[in-house]
């Protein structure tokens, strides 16, 4: 069964990787991934504490292009947004499959979904990510950041897994990786400190034949 390479999708505002925001529900962030319509989410640049997720220069099989920190364009607390980015459309054959391997990057915390909607039929078609979702931190908006330590916004998240295979039914249908997010800014504990927030991610995505 060869792997081959589809897409990697970034964080960030350029046309081939853009990253919708929606300060309403997952849904709505989703809905505007995928219709690549909506608001786009804010650059907002990199706290010089803040981990990176950088590429290596000598990559040849995806772009060298590293994830961009985004959030909304104003940044409060406490705060709750959503955020999500799609693939393009690809059209699927009987028994091919994706394989999406995902690092995330947040501040102060976040929990990530992958779901696969079936374009054609307008339709999820499956989910990559356990029921709870893949959670990072403590996403209680009101927590401080002396309620967790290490802080979370230390860490980079890590998650790969392998979609079904298309069934018989589906053969030819056109199919979209939709990677979401609920990322909260936790309330600043003591007052007065800097409370920067942002989202970084990249996922690499291979079609299995």
């Amino acid at each position: 069964m060869p792997i081959l390479p589809f897409e990697r999708i970034i964080s960030g505002d350029s046309s081939f990787s853009k990253t919708y925001v929606s300060s309403v529900d997952r849904a709505t962030a989703i809905a505007q991934a995928r219709s690549g319509s909506g608001t786009v989410a804010a650059i907002v640049g990199r706290v010089p504490q803040w981990p990176q997720l950088l590429p290596y220069t000598a990559d040849n099989v995806f772009s060298a292009t590293p994830p961009s920190y985004v959030w909304d364009s104003v940044t409060a607390t406490p705060q709750t947004r959503f955020f999500a980015v799609s693939t393009i459309g690809v059209t699927l054959a009987t028994g091919q499959q994706f394989l999406v391997d995902l690092s995330v990057f947040c501040d102060d915390a976040h929990d990530s979904r992958i779901d696969i909607f079936d374009a054609t039929d307008n339709k999820l078609f499956t989910t990559l990510t356990p029921a709870s979702n893949l959670i990072g931190g403590n996403l209680d908006p009101n927590c401080g950041p002396t309620n967790e330590a290490p802080s979370n916004w230390l860490n980079i998240r890590h998650y790969s897994n392998a979609s079904d295979a298309v069934p018989v039914g589906l053969n030819g249908h056109t199919f979209q990786i939709v990677i979401s997010f609920e990322t909260v800014n936790y309330n600043i504990v003591p007052l007065g400190l800097p409370n920067p927030a942002a989202l970084a991610f990249t996922a690499d995505i291979w079609l299995i034949s």
